[in-house]
């Protein structure tokens, strides 16, 4: 077989392997890496490339150089601090085909991470992935390129459950919660491409700064968002009360299966009862209406030493999310250091905090 390594993938060429591959979901995109990159603009390298056998593209790996965001003078291989995802092969690959083609997209990623002086990366593999729902991947693959294992879960909810079953499924706090922001006459819309305005999505941009006292990241990552719901790739979910809008959340929505990517509430009711779990449920309703198959809700953190150390807060938001009785996959992690002293660093970062 003619095997060629390339850079320049045509959208065409992406968009085709997309349809032909159980590996992939919307972080192969050209929309997510798009994303990531305005996120540090002022730092950002697409070294993205694909492997072609005999003019045809077989494999794709995601991968983008940008600084290390507490250590400035480092460079890594991330997605805006998210781990860069594991490569999309195609189908028509028999095993050994793609267990050769696996190990040289890795060993290309080493030598381009020696070449760009790569302190750091860590991978991923998309749980939304056909593989990992389907349960033909059960084992970590980063492990036998020499990554450090540091896999946890996560929690998504089959929607091809009737509506009542799912209700029924939800923890009691959950159920409880949901009927009090409803009796406290909090109401949610989700907007899609067939209804979505600037003024609407600003909105939620605008909550977003309320909550965080400061304007986290450049206009143009807001810019693509609202072009991601125009696309029908992503909703925004607005809660309101009383005619003023309280909180948002926004949902990636790809090959009928919806990501979680990020909530806000207004500083004034963020301990109000039962909004997260309205919204929620009012979001996983749309989804099911409009036969989505799989919601992820999120990841889950535990009290433990990994790739990151949670804290009260991040444990709070996972008992959060596993109130809504989804099935919990892994969530297959790997991260690899090229640069010791930032190795000890890290190591020594994560035992203080915990």
């Amino acid at each position: 077989m003619a095997i060629e390594i390339k850079q320049n993938i045509s959208n065409e060429d992406l968009e085709q392997l997309l349809l032909n591959s159980s590996y992939g979901w919307f972080q192969h995109t050209k929309n997510w890496i798009d994303y990531t990159m305005a996120m540090r603009e002022d730092g950002s390298s697409n070294l993205s490339f694909g492997v072609y056998e005999n003019n045809k593209l077989v494999a794709f790996i995601p991968l983008v150089k940008e600084y290390i965001y507490e250590y400035q003078k480092l460079n890594e291989f991330s997605m805006a601090g998210f781990p860069s995802v594991y490569p999309l092969f195609s189908n028509i690959l028999s095993k050994n085909n793609k267990d050769k083609i696996e190990k040289l997209i890795f060993e290309q990623i080493l030598q381009i991470a020696k070449e760009q002086d790569i302190s750091y990366m860590n991978f991923y593999v998309s749980p939304l992935s056909d593989v990992v729902l389907n349960k033909e991947l059960i084992v970590n693959p980063f492990n036998k390129f020499g990554f450090h294992d540091t896999t946890v879960s996560t929690n998504i909810l089959s929607l091809e459950k009737d509506e009542d079953v799912l209700f029924r499924n939800f923890r009691k706090g959950t159920k409880s919660d949901i009927k009090t922001a409803i009796k406290n006459d909090f109401t949610l819309k989700v907007f899609d491409s067939a209804n979505i305005t600037r003024e609407l999505f600003d909105i939620y941009k605008d909550l977003h700064f309320q909550a965080a006292g400061r304007k986290t990241r450049p206009d143009k990552t807001w810019d693509i968002m609202y072009e991601w719901i125009k696309d029908g790739v992503s909703i925004l979910a607005l809660t309101s009360k009383d005619d003023s809008y309280v909180s948002a959340q926004f949902v990636n929505t790809y090959d009928k299966k919806a990501y979680y990517q990020s909530g806000t509430t207004k500083p004034e009711f963020e301990r109000e009862r039962g909004i997260g779990h309205l919204s929620q449920w009012e979001i996983l309703k749309y989804l099911k209406v409009n036969n989505f198959t799989h919601y992820e809700l999120g990841w889950n953190w535990y009290p433990n030493i990994s790739q990151e150390v949670a804290d009260s807060k991040m444990l709070g938001i996972s008992r959060f999310k596993a109130g809504f009785g989804a099935d919990i996959y892994p969530l297959f992690r790997g991260e690899w250091f090229r640069d010791k002293e930032y190795m000890k660093k890290v190591y020594e970062k994560r035992l203080n905090q915990y």
